[in-house]
């Protein structure tokens, strides 16, 4: 099944899960975590591509260039 992935936008997409228990593991231990922001979308190539301009963060091993592997740019 293929989902839609928004386009790049100024627009946080980030979305806050609330501090909280849960169930862990395959012995369904009892755990607590900090809340914590997520993005609400996958994160694409051509995203992170955008941050590594942006931020100037050092580019992946095994990307050829800033923009990454052309093919996979909505991966």
């Amino acid at each position: 099944m293929q989902r839609s992935v928004p386009p790049i936008t100024d627009e946080s997409t980030d979305v806050l899960v609330p501090a909280g228990p849960f169930l862990f593991g395959e012995a369904s231990e009892l755990r607590y975590l900090p809340p914590f922001q997520i993005d609400r979308y996958p994160v694409t190539v051509a995203r992170y591509a955008r941050f590594l301009r942006e931020t100037r963060h050092p580019i992946p091993s095994g990307w050829s260039g800033p923009d990454g592997p052309a093919e996979r740019a909505n991966h």
